[in-house]
C-alpha cells in the first residue's frame, strides 16, 4: 500500500500559496499626518478604523484597528492625555464609553445563550417566567444594541467634523479644495466626489506628485494628475467614514494633507 501525502491545501492550518494578504489598509504604513501633537502621541480615528503613531515633522505610522481593539486602547490614550484636537477628550470619553457598553452587552448576551454560569435563569428580566417580561427584555437588549453600533459607525464620526471646506449643505457633491485647506476637513456625500487642486504650489514642483487616500474603500483616487498639466486630483466617495488626502512633491519639500468625512446629504 502507498501512503498518501496531503497536499498544502489539505493540512489545517496552511494555506496553499500566498494568495491571501492582509488588506493593505490595515497593515503597518507609514504616512503623512499633520498635528501639533509630540512624537510618540497615539491618536484614534474610530471613523477611519486606524490608529496614529506620531513620528514628528508631519508624519506617523498608521495601524488599522477594530472596534475591540480600540476598546483595549483607549484607555491608554486617555492616560496619557493624547487625543485627536478635532474630536476632544469629551468625545473620546464618550467612545470609550460606548464601547464597553457594546462589549458589555456582547459577553451578556453570549453569556445568556450558552446559559453560562446559569445566567438564562438568574439574569432578571431575561430569566422571566412571563413570556412577556422576555421579550420585551430581549427587545429592549436588541435595541440598544442596535443603538450603540448607530452612534459608534454614524453619529459619532459625523460630531468629528471641524473645519468644513465647504460651508454650504448643498455644495457636498461636488467639493473642491486648494493648497488654503490644507491640514482642514470636508465633507462629502456618497457617491460624490472631491477635487484637490493643488496648482497653487511652484510649478517647478507640479511633476511628480503623488497623491494617495488612507482609506480607499470610503474615498478612492479616480484621476490622477497628467504628465505635463498641473497636480490636480479627482476622488469618489463610496460610502460613510472618513479618510485622509495626502499628496507629496516628488523632492518631499511640499505635502497636502486634508481629511474628508463622507455620509448621507445633510439636511
Amino acid at each position: 500500500a502507498q501512503m498518501r501525502h496531503p497536499d498544502v491545501g489539505d493540512q489545517p492550518g496552511l494555506l496553499p500559496d500566498d494568495s491571501v494578504e492582509l488588506d493593505p489598509e490595515y497593515k503597518k504604513t507609514a504616512v503623512l499626518y499633520r498635528t501639533n501633537e509630540p512624537p510618540g502621541t497615539i491618536i484614534i480615528s474610530t471613523a477611519e478604523r486606524h490608529l496614529y503613531l506620531i513620528q514628528g515633522n508631519g508624519r506617523a505610522l498608521r495601524y488599522g484597528i477594530g472596534g475591540l481593539l480600540s476598546l483595549m486602547i483607549m484607555p491608554s490614550l486617555l492616560s496619557a492625555g493624547a487625543y485627536p484636537a478635532s474630536s476632544g477628550k469629551l468625545l473620546v470619553v464618550v467612545q470609550l464609553g460606548i464601547n464597553v457598553v457594546v462589549l458589555a452587552g456582547i459577553l451578556l448576551g453570549a453569556g445568556l445563550l450558552f446559559n453560562f454560569r446559569n445566567m438564562a435563569f438568574r439574569v432578571p428580566g431575561f430569566s422571566s417566567g412571563a413570556s412577556t417580561t422576555r421579550n420585551v427584555t430581549w427587545g429592549a437588549y436588541i435595541a440598544v444594541m442596535i443603538g450603540m453600533a448607530v452612534a459608534l459607525d454614524g453619529v459619532l464620526p459625523a460630531a468629528e467634523h471641524r473645519s468644513l471646506v465647504n460651508p454650504n449643505p448643498n455644495q457636498y457633491t461636488h467639493v473642491s479644495a486648494t493648497i488654503t485647506d490644507d491640514g482642514g476637513e470636508t465633507y462629502v456625500v456618497v457617491n460624490g466626489d472631491l477635487t484637490v487642486d493643488l496648482s497653487g504650489w511652484p510649478q517647478s514642483e507640479w511633476s511628480g506628485v503623488q497623491f494617495t487616500t488612507s482609506n480607499p474603500s470610503v474615498l478612492s483616487l479616480d484621476s490622477k494628475p497628467a504628465a505635463s498639466g498641473p497636480p490636480i486630483a479627482t476622488f469618489t466617495a463610496h460610502q460613510a467614514g472618513a479618510s485622509r488626502v495626502n499628496a507629496t512633491s516628488a523632492d518631499g519639500r511640499y505635502s497636502f494633507q486634508l481629511r474628508a468625512d463622507v455620509g448621507p446629504q445633510p439636511t
